[in-house]
């Protein structure tokens, strides 16, 4: 009966689940059972004679060693979490138990440790810290936006109204341009904070991607500036490669990947954009890429430099929010996690590759829609900017933007009347409505009635009356997506430009409209 009983206990010892391992008093393994053998990769033959010191990752320092054999070597048990590294090489996490065996003279004579493999449930956990901790700071980054954005608007926009003005000297328009760079580059930062965190206002269509690489090919030309050589290699394809999403968001992918690729050749070298459309492998589809159709066709873009690269730790952490190896001021550390999460809300993925001296390479998988590519409708000529007797009211509550829109829109002869509120607005439409050609209201609106609420109830007197709607941010901008072609919506900030332009091809629209 002792017999069956003992080999009964050896069978339960290999059925195990968990990896169990055997060693002497000096850490020589003597045994493991076959969970240990599928966890660790290492098989018996090989691991017998040998210590755990075969396991180490050289993620643990010597102290947290030397606290686990202080413990044990007293006669106590440890219990604690282990990053140990694989025959292949690859790390794990496991949640380790070791107890000491004493002899009958009460000295420790043999260590059991039991080994339960929890890296997939820590990675899950990390995963929800993550969105938990881009979370907050999406409700951070969304309430401080709005008026951030605000302030840029009026920065920038003045700037450019008064470089526009007669009689400005070289010096004064010199200064004037480093104004709207300085503001230039905090809406950047805003931009990529929003974008992150998924509140950045999200303007989807259809586009040709391959076309917005060859027409955002100049910019990253002047971004990587003279010692670096920038080549892009479109596959030569006939049928249009049409990706839905935002455009500006995709050429923000490539614009930080071109920097980041940038920073890492500070003697000069070359980068590689290459693009080519193919079908999504299998792995793609388990990993979460919204491939649509049978055939499933991705486009794949590369970015790839020769500087100086990155250990696999480093690797590991380089979609973190605010992690960076650049020195201080030379980075925010939001370049490639804002490239993580544009192209993760376009249905695609990312990885990438890298090795100290070596360089870097990129890959962005983007899938391919099979909607049509819309028809330019009412669009505006470049230095198009007269409007004509077209009365225009303007409803936001910040008063040195309603200012800049109102100078902007006077400038191209627009008749136009400000308002501070919604309420206030809703009112005066009560009272002369008819008198109104074009409406411009910031969305979140304090008050009774927000930007939505008024468009809603003036739609309902005159559905076909234009309205733009401004913000800078996305969860507010669903009104004016439904409002098919009788209104646009302007994220802020925008420039001068960007306004006349915005105004005009929706007027343009309105008339095209009333023609038919």
């Amino acid at each position: 009966m002792s017999e069956d009983l003992q080999a009964l206990k050896l069978r339960a010892l290999d059925a195990a689940e968990n990896a169990i391992m055997i060693t002497d008093c000096d850490g020589i393994i003597l045994w493991v059972n076959p969970a240990w053998e599928r966890l660790t990769g290492y098989p018996a033959a090989e691991a017998v004679g040998q210590t755990p010191r075969i396991l180490k990752s050289g993620v643990q320092d010597a102290a947290f060693y030397e606290g686990f054999w202080r413990t044990v070597l007293a006669g106590k048990s440890v219990k604690g979490e282990v990053v140990n590294r694989r025959k292949d090489g690859s790390h794990y996490t496991e949640l380790e138990t070791i107890t000491p065996v004493l002899d009958k003279a009460g000295r420790v004579s043999h260590f059991i440790a039991v080994k339960q493999d929890i890296t997939e449930s820590r990675r899950v956990e990390e995963n929800l810290r993550q969105t938990q901790k881009l979370e907050a700071l999406g409700h951070l980054a969304g309430g401080v936006a709005h008026d951030f954005n605000n302030l840029l608007t009026v920065i920038r926009g003045q700037a450019q109204l008064a470089a526009l003005e007669r009689g400005v000297g070289e010096a004064l328009r010199g200064s004037l341009e480093e104004i709207e760079r300085a503001a230039d580059q905090a809406a950047s930062l805003t931009r990529q904070l929003l974008v992150f965190s998924r509140r950045q206002a999200w303007q989807p269509a259809v586009f040709d991607v391959a076309q917005t690489l060859r027409r955002a090919s100049r910019l990253w030309t002047r971004l990587a500036g003279d010692h670096i050589r920038c080549e892009l290699d479109i596959e030569h394809d006939p049928v249009a490669w049409q990706v839905r999403g935002d455009e500006s968001m995709i050429e923000q992918v490539v614009m930080n990947l071109v920097v980041n690729a940038r920073d890492a050749m500070p003697a000069g070298g070359s980068i590689n954009i290459r693009a080519l459309r193919r079908e999504a492998t299998g792995e793609e589809v388990r990993d979460g890429v919204a491939v649509v159709g049978s055939a499933g066709m991705v486009v794949e873009l590369v970015v790839a430099d020769a500087g100086t690269g990155m250990p696999p730790e480093v690797c590991e952490r380089v979609f973190e929010p605010f992690f960076s190896t650049k020195g201080p001021g030379k980075g925010t550390g939001l370049g490639l996690a804002t490239v993580y999460a544009v192209v993760r809300r376009h249905g695609g993925a990312v990885r990438i590759a890298s090795e100290v001296g070596r360089g870097t390479v990129v890959t962005v998988v983007l899938p391919l829609t099979e909607e049509a590519i819309p028809e330019s409708v009412g669009r505006v000529a470049e230095g198009t900017t007269d409007l004509g007797a077209v009365s225009v009211w303007v409803v936001e509550d910040d008063l040195a933007v309603r200012r800049f829109v109102r100078d902007t829109l006077v400038r191209q002869g627009a008749v136009v009347a400000t308002f501070g509120s919604g309420d206030e607005a809703y009112r005066a439409w009560q009272r002369r409505h008819f008198q109104v050609d074009l409406i411009l209201t910031d969305i979140g609106l304090p008050g009774h009635l927000n930007g939505a609420d008024l468009a809603e109830q003036i739609w309902r007197d005159r559905p076909d009356l234009p309205v733009i709607g401004m913000s800078a941010r996305s969860e507010l901008v669903e009104v004016f997506e439904r409002a098919e072609r009788r209104g646009a919506f302007l994220a802020k900030p925008f420039s001068p430009t960007a306004l006349q332009a915005t105004v005009a091809r929706v007027m343009a629209n309105d008339r095209d409209r009333k023609n038919r």
